[in-house]
């Protein structure tokens, strides 16, 4: 692609498109002769973890809890430990590794940031915009109009950028994203095959982390604003205009829709959804999805005045407490003693 061109892709989607359609005889044959369950020519055209999942999609479910998630997903193929009942329409592989087998699937069918066959980078900059010397631009990158990245800030392969972004120092964008299982006592690693979109106008603080999708983009909606030290998770899709302050944590598969307010220290759980227009004061911990144009406060994160008045009134308690203890006192001072 030319300088100056830009354009988003189709791997900028929650599910990781495959360069061409499979058939499900196709996929159990590469995973290594699974059963399967289905029409052998079943189509399948990407690969999705199940929140994100859609028609066409494979994913996985590799535990009893997940089978139901599973069936109830919009995913037309799942890859499982067991044969499940399905919905017609719906295809199933069988395998002894669910996990490992959709990771080696991640690995074998992704496309590839490598330069093409002639040699030729993919990556794409537009000639306004400004990259310190400092900074690392990995293959098939590509940055819009008027973008600025600071130096040592650390864009990884496939990294798409909209126009008028900034980037300040130390930022990592598109790195690895933190999911792993508990096998035999040993971890291992989901492969990250997807990408990280930073929209148009949004501008990233210093020392912020933001870790590219397992299957499909992280993306950072248009207009959005992160303080320093920001971390957001694999496969997150957060809305316009969001203002996020700093030290923040996000977890993975979440939705932040758009105008939603988190200040410093708050904490946000995987795979919940924060409705629009929401406000996180500091130090809150959401742990499930919350409704939208609301201030909320505490852990777990509740109605910030309920919360609030709470505190008031345990407040209160404790110097009611401390005047009953004074009462007694002065009534039975001996007995008070012993």
């Amino acid at each position: 692609m030319p300088a100056g061109s830009f354009s988003y892709n189709c791997r900028t989607s929650q599910s990781m498109v495959l360069q061409r359609h499979y058939r499900l005889q196709e996929i159990a044959e590469i995973i290594g002769s699974c059963k399967y369950l289905g029409d052998k020519d079943h189509v399948i055209s990407g690969l999705s973890l199940l929140p994100q999942a859609r028609a066409g999609d494979l994913s996985f479910a590799d535990t009893p809890k997940y089978y139901a998630r599973a069936r109830q997903s919009q995913a037309t193929s799942i890859l499982a430990g067991q044969e499940l009942p399905l919905a017609p329409g719906k295809a199933l592989i069988v395998s002894n590794d669910p996990f490992g087998d959709f990771a080696r699937l991640i690995t074998l069918l992704q496309p590839s940031a490598a330069p093409d066959a002639d040699g030729e980078d993919r990556s794409s900059i537009h000639p306004t915009s400004r990259i310190h010397r400092d900074a690392t631009i990995g293959a098939g990158v590509r940055i819009g109009r008027n973008c600025v990245i600071h130096g040592n800030a650390v864009l990884y392969n496939d990294v798409v950028l909209g126009d008028n972004v900034v980037i300040h120092s130390n930022s990592v964008i598109g790195s690895d994203g933190f999911y792993f299982q508990r096998q035999q006592g040993r971890l291992r690693k989901m492969p990250s095959g997807g990408i990280c979109v930073i929209e148009s106008d949004v501008e990233i603080g210093a020392a912020c982390t933001i870790d590219r999708g397992v299957t499909g983009a992280t993306r950072i909606g248009r207009g959005s604003k992160l303080d320093n030290q920001v971390q957001v998770g694999h496969d997150t899709i957060i809305g316009a205009n969001c203002l996020i302050g700093g030290c923040v944590g996000i977890a993975g598969c979440v939705t932040i829709e758009d105008e939603v307010v988190i200040w410093g220290q708050a904490g946000v759980n995987s795979s919940v959804t924060i409705g629009k227009g929401a406000e996180i004061l500091a130090q809150s911990a959401v742990l499930s999805s919350i409704e939208g144009g609301k201030r909320y406060f505490g852990t777990p994160a509740r109605a910030a005045r309920e919360v609030m008045r709470e505190l008031a009134l345990v407040k209160e308690l404790a110097g009611n407490a401390r005047k009953v203890r004074q009462s007694l006192a002065a009534l039975e001072p001996a007995t008070l003693k012993k």
